[in-house]
């Protein structure tokens, strides 16, 4: 085994089970996202001096999308 391949997180695989989402979808998955995040940004920052919730409303709704779309094959 090569001294590389011993810390690898993933598996290697073959490229037919690599991209399970077509570009199509792919697209209408991060455009939903993106408008969800468009319609928050704008009610949490139309609340006058709610800046700094804003910033950890919204932080803290990326981090757990981005966990999510590592623990769900689709996203």
């Amino acid at each position: 085994m090569p001294p590389v391949e011993r810390y690898r997180f993933h598996s290697v695989q073959k490229p037919e089970e690599q991209n399970l989402v077509r570009i199509p979808q792919a697209v209408k998955g991060v455009l939903l996202v993106q408008g969800v995040q468009a319609v928050g940004n704008f009610l949490v920052f139309a609340i006058p001096g709610q800046v700094m919730v804003a910033m950890l409303v919204m932080g803290a709704w990326n981090y757990f999308i981005h966990c999510l779309t590592h623990l769900n094959k689709f996203l």
